[in-house]
């Protein structure tokens, strides 16, 4: 509509056109480092700081994107997340470079209808997302009683695909029906990805990558793009930047673990009057992420957790929850999880908080489940998880929440 100063909104045409008088203006700020973007991060430690990015920053994002994905101009992508997510404001950003068709979703509570209606070839995700579509896949498949004919399929599909046979398509086009039919690849970031998640859709049709990146490094740092596929890794770093790993220690494996730190053209200009805390994450032009990771001999990334999430035990091994959190998210039983430091008298120890997934215990016991049912359940999962883990990182705490953990608008668990 028109309001009495201007139209609230202009043609593409409209804005092309402005586009070009404004580079052709000498009066107009041409340089690349002016402040474009104020974005507050989402604030899953607590402590919400706004960011400041530039259009260099932002371009750099754009054009690292397009140079590690395998988008195209014919792709049909749907918008998820929230545009005000730097993640997917820079692969809307990239997929409209691409001229790729993006559709909007307009509710969490429609993206399963909204996939039918627009049929997407890509989606970009983070992996509660993941989780909850592998959830649904794998309810509907056990209500029709063939999960183990299903199984079966993708162990042969598996198998003749590696002599250049790729049946997926053919063989599990019901299950995609579910995503219009079309779905051939998914980005995921913002967060650690159960493999086991990952290796499922890969069976079904559905490519999965793996992306990292932060809101700080506007977003993107690192993708594990479809040439260079390494289960676990979420790639090299992107062509815009370079990767190091600070103050790294073995662990038990022998990997060289130390804080993320990136340097390169998406890196922030610093936090919005914030001076103190842009000179402790900013130093001598190294973003320090406070992510803990890994680099291999051939460049691949890898991400072990957040610096402050890390619980150190008495005798000084390191914990990361995001692996615990990970391998839970893995049983069927558990809807969320959040690992976390607690103590039994003076020593540290590793505690559960767990949102148990009752629509599966009911169907999964074929009545509603009690309280005692509930917990002897969330118990059996944690021993299995322990069994799976050295001594030192068994879950000795667990607490069974009966309403889902706070989330950021991204779905990031608080």
């Amino acid at each position: 509509g028109e309001t009495a100063e201007a139209p609230y909104y202009k043609s593409m045409t409209e804005i092309i056109k402005i586009g070009k008088q404004k580079l052709h203006d000498p009066s107009s700020p041409a340089h690349m480092d002016r402040l474009a973007v104020m974005l507050f991060t989402s604030g899953t430690t607590g402590t919400s700081k706004c960011v400041m990015l530039s259009e260099r920053n932002i371009c750099a994002a754009i054009n690292s994107a397009c140079e590690s994905v395998n988008f195209f101009p014919h792709d049909v992508l749907v918008s998820v997340l929230p545009i005000h997510h730097t993640y997917e404001l820079c692969c809307s950003l990239a997929a409209a470079n691409y001229g790729c068709e993006i559709a909007i979703n307009d509710s969490l509570r429609h993206c399963m209808r909204n996939f039918q209606l627009f049929r997407p070839t890509a989606l970009v995700l983070v992996p509660l997302f993941l989780s909850t579509m592998d959830k649904k896949i794998w309810d509907e498949i056990r209500k029709k009683g063939v999960e183990s004919a299903v199984r079966g399929l993708m162990k042969a599909s598996d198998k003749v695909r590696k002599v250049g046979i790729d049946p997926r398509r053919l063989l599990f086009r019901d299950i995609l029906a579910a995503f219009g039919g079309r779905l051939e690849k998914i980005i995921c970031g913002g967060a650690a990805l159960d493999q086991k998640i990952a290796d499922d859709f890969r069976s079904l049709g559905i490519e999965v990558w793996e992306g990292y990146g932060i809101t700080e490094c506007s977003p993107l740092i690192a993708v594990d793009v479809y040439y260079h596929a390494k289960p676990g890794s979420v790639g090299p770093a992107v062509p815009c930047c370079t990767v190091r790993i600070d103050d790294a220690a073995a662990d038990d494996e022998g990997r060289e673990i130390g804080e993320i730190c990136v340097k390169g053209d998406v890196v922030m200009l610093g936090y919005y009057k914030q001076p103190e805390l842009t000179a402790e994450a900013l130093r001598d032009g190294w973003f320090h992420t406070g992510d803990l990771g890994s680099i291999d001999e051939r460049g691949a990334l890898y991400i072990c957790g957040r610096k402050k999430n890390v619980i150190v035990t008495a005798n000084g091994k390191n914990i990361y929850p995001e692996e615990l959190e990970t391998r839970l998210a893995g049983f069927e039983e558990i809807g969320e999880s959040l690992v976390c430091e607690a103590k039994r008298g003076d020593e540290p120890c590793v505690k559960a908080k767990i949102f148990p997934s009752i629509a599966y215990l009911r169907d999964k016991l074929g009545h509603e489940p009690s309280t005692e049912e509930i917990q002897a359940e969330v118990r059996n999962v944690v021993q299995a998880v322990n069994g799976q883990m050295p001594g030192y990182k068994h879950i000795k705490i667990v607490e069974i929440l009966t309403e889902p953990l706070e989330k950021t608008t991204s779905q990031k668990i608080k």
